[in-house]
């Protein structure tokens, strides 16, 4: 597996402020991540913030799968994994990666990311 540079609960507790492209981004991509696993009838059962890799363009890779289980045989599968239409039901969020941003902390770039950051963690 390559090097991913930071995962997403490190940039959670840290003082890295993400515009909101970045936050758009980083969402649709983790989407289209678990929508990929569950079109492969694959569980992975342990998403948490540690275990979503992110680069500095906001690439997007999901890691240990050691819980993971496949819905293939189990007969009601098609009741757990509904197949959904990512762009339609995604509405405005952003489907195409936005400008890289870094990773180094103190970066002041608005109280609006803030406002994101501190969303994130009390959501998670």
């Amino acid at each position: 597996m390559e090097h991913a540079e930071s995962d997403l609960k490190k940039i959670i507790k840290s003082n890295i402020h993400l515009e909101i492209e970045h936050v758009q981004t980083i969402i649709y991509n983790l989407i289209c991540a678990i929508k990929y696993l569950h079109e492969s009838n694959v569980l992975h059962r342990d998403l948490k913030p540690a275990n979503v890799l992110i680069n500095e363009d906001c690439t997007v890779k999901l890691c240990d799968f050691g819980l993971a289980r496949s819905l293939a045989g189990v007969e009601s599968a098609a009741m757990i994994l509904s197949k959904v239409d990512i762009d339609k039901d995604m509405g405005n969020l952003a489907k195409k990666p936005a400008k890289g941003f870094s990773f180094e902390e103190g970066d002041s770039s608005g109280s609006e990311s803030a406002g994101i950051i501190e969303k994130f963690k009390t959501k998670m």
